[in-house]
Order: structure tokens, then C-alpha cells, then sequence
């Protein structure tokens, strides 16, 4: 295993687990340098100073868990439901969820082990709209990975259902074909549905192009 640092895991997914009730909480890792991290996460569960967590940050095909404790929290404004948001390559805006910052510290020896997965990158508002049957749905990327894409939609997709995905990278345009694996109501925007897809074969100028995407991610 190559030299792997706290800052590998920034932009990846986070799972972590409240001790005195074991409690779940989802989110991104923003930022992660020495032993002091910032979690962006769905305002889901009231919290204290001094909570402690279990753990877990999920890279490149490498794993990192460890016990945290939250020393301070982010701000958000009560009085509204999100903030506006544009979607880049389209005229679309999207209110997006209500979220806050945990800043925590870590509390323990970080424990490394080899992951199967694939990392998973949070990405900004990127356009991905998505073809089925001929009929397009609005739609915009959340996280990415080399074989495949989460996104929220206009409409719900029923999983299994083959799709093509037109991706608005920085790159340009990719175009990818793909399956759904799952579906259901984004808890975090109204009206909105939260889709993981897997893609299928990309041809010969999308694979590269994703590739690379995603290299420059990582």
C-alpha cells in the first residue's frame, strides 16, 4: 500500500456512528488535515459538544476509521429551507438542502485497511441529464466514481431501467449509457428523487474522457 495521508480523504464520502446512542450520520468529507477534519452532513439529528463518533472515511479502494469528537459546529439559516442554486451547462436552480459543518478532531490511533469500493467524489452542481425512453429528465450529478454516478432527478426511475446519461464535465460531454441500481425521494430537496447508476460499456472518446475526470479528482 503506497504512503496514504489525511488529505487523500478530502472530497470522498464519510459514515459515522454516535457512541452514547449510536446514532448514523452521512456525509462529505470537506476538509482533513492533522488530526482536525470538517464534515458537511444533512441536518438530521440534534448534537452536542463533545459528542463522539465511530468513525469511517471511504477513498480510493482504501478505508480509514478512527473515534472522533465534534468540538464545534457550523451555521445555517433556521428561517429558510436551502439556498438557490444554479446548475452549471443548464437555466435550471435547484434549492438545496439544509446542511451543516461538524468539525471534529480525531481522538485515536487512524486505522488504514484495503477497500473494495471504488472512491466516491462529491461534485458541484455538474449537469447530467438523463435520457429514458426518449424522454429527457432534468438531472444533476452529487458524487461520481469510475463506474458510475449518483444524481438527483426531476422525476423518479424505476431501478434496472437502462438509461443514457449526457455528463457535463469540465472536460466536455460524456456520454454514458447506463443501469439504474436504485431510486427513491431525495430527503434533502423537495420534489427531487436521489438515483445511483451504474454505467454500462462507454465508447472509445467517453471512456478516456471519464478516466481522466476522474484522475484529476483523485
Amino acid at each position: 500500500m503506497s504512503r496514504v495521508t489525511s488529505s487523500d480523504f478530502v472530497g470522498t464520502r464519510a459514515r459515522f456512528q454516535r457512541i452514547r446512542d449510536s446514532k448514523i450520520f452521512n456525509g462529505w468529507i470537506e476538509s482533513f488535515f492533522g488530526n482536525r477534519l470538517e464534515v458537511s452532513t444533512p441536518t438530521e439529528h440534534p448534537v452536542m459538544i463533545g459528542d463522539e463518533f465511530r468513525f469511517e472515511g471511504f477513498g480510493h479502494m482504501i478505508s480509514v476509521v478512527f473515534l472522533a469528537k465534534l468540538e464545534g459546529i457550523g451555521t445555517y439559516d433556521e428561517s429558510t429551507q436551502g439556498r438557490s442554486a444554479a446548475i452549471e451547462g443548464s437555466n435550471s436552480q435547484i434549492v438545496e438542502a439544509r446542511r451543516t459543518t461538524f468539525r471534529l478532531v480525531v481522538a485515536s490511533p487512524m486505522r488504514y485497511a484495503n477497500s473494495p469500493e471504488a472512491v466516491r467524489y462529491k461534485v458541484k452542481q455538474m449537469y447530467a441529464p438523463v435520457t429514458v425512453d426518449g424522454k429527457k429528465i432534468e438531472g444533476f450529478a452529487l458524487d461520481v466514481a469510475p463506474a458510475g454516478i449518483g444524481l438527483t432527478c426531476d422525476e423518479q426511475i424505476e431501478p434496472q431501467t437502462q438509461v443514457n446519461i449526457c455528463i457535463h464535465t469540465p472536460l466536455g460531454p460524456v456520454n454514458a449509457p447506463a443501469i439504474c441500481r436504485h431510486s427513491r425521494p431525495d430527503e434533502d430537496r423537495a420534489g427531487k428523487f436521489r438515483a445511483g447508476f451504474m454505467f454500462l460499456e462507454l465508447g472509445r472518446i467517453d471512456r478516456p474522457k471519464w478516466d481522466r475526470f476522474i484522475k484529476e479528482l483523485l
